[in-house]
């Protein structure tokens, strides 16, 4: 084999390893958010986050109970008391706007909803 054939091999050996190695991090990041929630609001820690998997911890900041659900994503968080927290995983396989909420009582009527961007 040519210097110049062995050359075009090795350059098309590293273009295809980047180009593998550039789809597994978009699609499989491991990235870690925390959501802290009270009466009635949310706080991000990072209101955007690449696809893949983000492990979602949520405070509860506030001096009534309060849970954490991602719309359309399992699992979601358990009632938390005030001044406790729980991580849950979830996986973001497509980009997107993700509407998080709480589901007790109206606490969503009063504010706490947020939207969390996958890129």
């Amino acid at each position: 084999m040519g210097a110049r054939r062995i050359l075009v091999l090795f350059a098309a050996l590293v273009l295809a390893f980047a180009v593998a190695a550039a789809g597994r991090s978009a699609s499989g990041a491991t990235t870690r958010l925390t959501v802290t929630g009270g009466e009635y609001y949310f706080k991000q820690s990072k209101t955007k986050v690449p696809r893949g998997t983000v492990y979602v911890t949520f405070v509860n900041a506030g001096s009534e109970p309060h849970d954490l659900k991602f719309v359309g994503k399992t699992p979601m968080t358990r009632q938390l008391l005030p001044g406790t927290k729980q991580t849950i995983k979830l996986v973001f396989k497509n980009r997107g706007r993700y509407t998080f909420l709480c589901t007790l009582g109206e606490h969503a009527l009063n504010g706490m909803t947020g939207t969390l961007v996958v890129r």
